[in-house]
């Protein structure tokens, strides 16, 4: 295979089946250097649907899809407080975890694994469908996800993990099996357990008063995951010759926009022992 990305759809294509008012950052450049602004409503006007399950109790909680038939298992016992177009998430699991020393998305995290409960959090969003994209033969994690009644239908393997995220996140484009009414992607790190489910629900609130823009938290003037994509910006990675999703965004016809979220975790990954450690002493 060629060292650059440039053609790699093309492998895929023929590869991958199923299985007040104030500024919010617009950034193509992700790295903010190119930042653009737009005026948006302030905070309280924003996304005040948002705010109010972020700040609802646990029985609260933002339904994709905007119906129950579409997300039936997260409707049960709860009470819905708001819309969400119908939600696929994107779990990227097939990082090698050479730094951990260990499979990180195995290790354990509140009872459970970091993996499962990265899953449990997304299907309390109200995600529609939850993908995961794994390394060819991982039979540690497929079976970890077996437990938590993932189906292989939503396993998505990546023929070409060791080059690294951004053929993952192609591989998920050029998947078949996705659901045909999602209309929003979210591309989610598979070792970020610590991130806070009402921090992620403002977020999903706050794309939904931006339904054309890719979205994602910024955290001390960067923008991080996880990274919201309408369906049209999502095909899209089918045909780019970008060797990164930095590089795809960056390119991209339209804005984006960056929605400050107050949370040091958002800055953090799970790819060392320390970190793990650092994870579990501030997030536990």
């Amino acid at each position: 295979m060629p060292n650059s990305f440039r053609g790699l759809h093309k492998y895929f294509a023929d590869t991958v089946i199923p299985g007040s008012r104030r500024s919010a950052t617009v950034s193509p450049d992700l790295s903010g250097d190119q930042s653009q602004h737009v005026q948006l409503p302030s905070p309280s006007s924003i996304s005040r649907r948002a705010e109010a399950c972020a700040e609802a109790d646990q029985s609260s909680i933002l339904v994709a899809g905007g119906s129950a038939a579409l997300c039936p298992s997260v409707v049960k016992n709860k009470k819905i407080k708001h819309n969400f177009p119908p939600l696929a998430v994107i779990i990227l699991g097939a990082g090698a975890s050479s730094r951990m020393g260990r499979p990180k998305l195995l290790l354990p995290w509140r009872g459970t694994t970091v993996i499962s409960h990265i899953i449990a959090q997304w299907r309390e969003l109200g995600a529609c469908q939850i993908a995961v994209v794994h390394r060819p033969d991982d039979s540690a994690l497929l079976a970890e996800l077996r437990v938590q009644g993932a189906p292989p239908s939503d396993w998505i393997e990546n023929p070409l993990a060791e080059r690294g995220m951004f053929s993952s996140i192609q591989c998920a484009a050029h998947w078949k099996g996705w659901k045909p009414e999602i209309s929003v992607y979210a591309i989610a790190l598979g070792d970020q357990p610590h991130l806070r489910t009402d921090r992620l629900r403002s977020l999903l609130g706050f794309y939904a008063e931006h339904p054309d823009a890719v979205c994602q938290p910024e955290f001390e003037g960067h923008a991080r995951h996880p990274v919201l994509l309408p369906r049209r910006i999502f095909e899209n990675l089918k045909q780019t010759d970008a060797d990164t999703l930095k590089d795809f965004l960056k390119h991209l016809p339209g804005s984006s926009v960056q929605y400050p979220i107050n949370d040091p975790g958002l800055s953090l990954d799970l790819d060392t022992p320390e970190d793990y450690k650092e994870a579990m002493n501030r997030f536990l």
